[in-house]
């Protein structure tokens, strides 16, 4: 396509090098849109990282915001869990937001791009100040975590302000969508959740020698994610010890890294359970297909942190779906869009369940694997995502 118009994507989130361990939902999205956009990315700096590159026809500009070797405000899982680590980060903060308000107005002059596309409402209100220094409009997408915080008096101000000013508003839930339906009634908001590779995560990635090297016996569940609060992750460990008692030779795999991992490394040792959980530490997305359709049972016991920060619309379960992997995963509003009781799985709302909705998961998993696979390829693919978002953005 000749003469196509210019879009700017300003995201915390984006991998800092090929094949990352960091979620790639916005750079999987960004990288659908090539075919209808010339596609720009603005994103936080990383040590080891290039301040810009061309990665899948994106032009990928990262600003530095503090000297490189402290640079962990968002690239290192979230900046709301690492803020809660380390107090002396929000040092990092004002730094950040001036780098990338700058970053942003001097690259939009650069190459007057058509729309910028927000993702996280700080982004968005970046987003918003350069509208109205330049006029340039913006779709803004929440993910979650920035819709159940910033909940104090000024931080309402923030949201409403991001919220009004933009051209078009996009969140991955209904939860989402209502909780600033509630700041705003008038509002025009759309629900597109992201998406999934369903060539990439599917049953055919089947690789029976990860389970055979690192995993023996059933059943065989699996969690990934960042180890953080909202994960829940903790519950799950806590439940671990009724669940071996009637399935003696399970196996809990956890991948992912965060700011708990060593609390929850203690809280397995301290229950004698080292022989029954595994911790695999970060994976390169494009290696979780294989752990995914290796796994009997995909777990996510989300929870509601203490910062009311909780889930969107968890692209894991996503992925966990296409892989024809039945899910449990804990109570969160938007569970009801992707997991049908008996059908993808089960929501757990009663911790005493676990043992029995895994014994009802492996009885029928052939056919509930089926349908967790047609569910995915129906609803999430990234191509039938991205072509709502290209729509939107025109």
């Amino acid at each position: 396509m000749k003469n196509k118009k210019r879009l700017l994507v300003v995201a915390s989130t984006f991998p800092r090098w090929k094949n990352d361990t960091l979620p790639p939902f916005v750079y999987e999205l960004s990288r659908r849109l090539t075919d209808k956009f010339e596609v720009y990315v603005l994103a936080p700096h990383f040590k080891g990282a290039k301040k810009y590159e061309l990665m899948d026809d994106m032009h990928v500009f990262r600003f530095q915001y503090f000297p490189e070797d402290y640079e962990n405000l968002v690239c290192s899982g979230g900046a709301i869990p690492t803020l809660k680590k380390n107090k002396l980060t929000y040092l990092q903060v004002p730094f950040f937001f001036m780098a990338e308000l700058f970053s942003l107005l001097k690259l939009v002059r650069k190459i007057k791009p058509k729309i910028i596309h927000a993702h996280w409402i700080p982004q968005g209100f970046t987003a918003a100040l350069i509208k109205k220094l330049i006029g340039v409009p913006y779709l803004l997408t929440s993910h979650g975590g920035d819709a159940f915080t910033y909940n104090g008096y000024f931080g309402r101000l923030f949201k409403k302000y991001t919220l009004r000013n933009a051209q078009s508003i996009t969140t991955v839930s209904s939860e989402i969508r209502d909780t600033f339906l509630k700041l705003d009634s008038k509002l025009k908001i759309s629900v597109i959740s992201m998406g999934v590779d369903t060539n990439l995560f599917s049953p055919a990635r089947k690789q029976n020698p990860v389970r055979n090297l690192e995993i023996i016996g059933k059943p065989l569940l699996l969690f990934v994610g960042r180890l953080t609060e909202k994960k829940g992750i903790h519950n799950l460990i806590n439940a671990t010890p009724e669940i071996i008692q009637k399935f003696p030779h399970c196996k809990l795999l956890i991948i992912g890294s965060g700011e708990l991992e060593e609390q929850l490394k203690y809280q397995v040792r301290s229950l004698g359970l080292s022989k029954h959980v595994n911790f695999v530490g970060a994976v390169k997305n494009r290696d979780l297909p294989k752990y995914y359709s290796v796994a009997d049972i995909f777990v996510a016991p989300f929870a509601t942190a203490k910062s009311g920060d909780r889930e969107g619309m968890p692209v894991i379960l996503m992925e966990a779906l296409a892989s024809g992997t039945p899910v449990i995963c804990g109570d969160f509003k938007g569970s009801s869009q992707m997991i049908m009781p008996g059908k993808t799985g089960f929501v757990i709302k009663d911790t005493k369940n676990w043992v029995f909705l895994i014994n009802k998961i492996l009885k029928n998993k052939i056919y509930m694997g089926k349908y967790c696979r047609a569910i995915a390829v129906k609803n999430y693919d990234w191509n039938k995502i991205a072509k709502r978002y290209g729509d939107l953005l025109k």
